[in-house]
């Protein structure tokens, strides 16, 4: 985020079914258990994306998952260069709004320089767009107005607010524009405390285009669990299951990492 001032898998596809009457959008579930997508390269390892089913085909969690040895072997880069990764998300997923994911690694932070030079950090990115949607935002010319079209206030969570336009991720090609919780983040703007973790929203005409979480690698390494509450927008335009916490874990039995999105409600 660029901003200025181990478990089965079982191998069965899940589809959105009708339920009849005023329940027809509402999404079907899968049997219990974790489904995977499909492996893709993460610094010198691989990572995946994955959603698991509770009891009554409810999905509980998503997000991606991948062993110690990719967090400790992500590649160096210059300043304000990332090194992006893209996973595909597991077809059961379609019961969520997410299309795929990307992790953004910057090596040596980015601009601001009072804000992320020093903090190396992954941005967790979560795509409600397609990669085909994806290319179609130029953010410039006649785009750079929807990529900038305010949404409606009830699409908007309380307490966001679009980030000043002195950064990249105010208009940004193949993203949309950036909103921050003010709340979360003021304390590390008004130089209180260090930037670790926060969650955005990234919106394309009106609409959320992304959740976003970037965490520092500090951090990540120190292995220890992070459970934030994510805000949701009291009106979504995709419908699914959306999350109202997100999750970072290290799993010693596995040496695993997995961040996810989860106690989920369907909007």
């Amino acid at each position: 985020m660029r901003f200025y001032l181990a478990v089965p898998v079982v191998a069965l596809a899940a589809a959105l079914v009708g339920c009849g009457g005023s329940d027809s959008s509402r999404p079907a579930g899968s049997p219990p258990g974790t489904y995977v997508g499909p492996t893709a390269p993460l610094g010198g390892s691989t990572a995946h994306s994955f959603i698991t089913f509770g009891a009554g085909g409810t999905p509980t969690a998503y997000g991606v998952a991948f062993p110690e040895a990719a967090l400790s072997s992500l590649p160096p880069s210059a300043f304000n260069e990332p090194h992006s990764y893209f996973f595909e998300m597991p077809p059961q997923a379609s019961v969520t709004p997410i299309n795929h994911i990307e992790l953004r690694w910057w090596a040596h932070g980015h601009d601001p320089v009072d804000l992320f030079t020093t903090a190396a950090h992954i941005d967790f990115l979560f795509f409600l767009l397609s990669p085909a949607e994806r290319d179609r935002i130029t953010a410039t010319g006649d785009d750079l107005a929807r990529a900038l079209r305010v949404p409606q206030a009830d699409r908007i969570p309380i307490g966001f607010s679009t980030i000043p336009n002195v950064d990249a991720s105010y208009a940004e090609p193949r993203f949309g524009t950036t909103y921050f919780d003010v709340p979360r983040f003021s304390p590390v703007l008004n130089g209180e405390e260090a930037f670790t973790r926060v969650l955005f929203y990234g919106f394309y005409n009106g609409t959320v285009s992304f959740l976003e979480v970037p965490i520092t690698g500090p951090v990540m390494g120190s292995k220890q669990e992070i459970a934030d509450p994510a805000t949701l927008p009291k009106t979504v335009d995709r419908h699914g299951y959306w999350p109202r916490s997100y999750h970072f874990r290290f799993n010693p039995a596995t040496s695993e990492y997995a961040f996810s999105f989860e106690d989920l409600t369907l909007k």
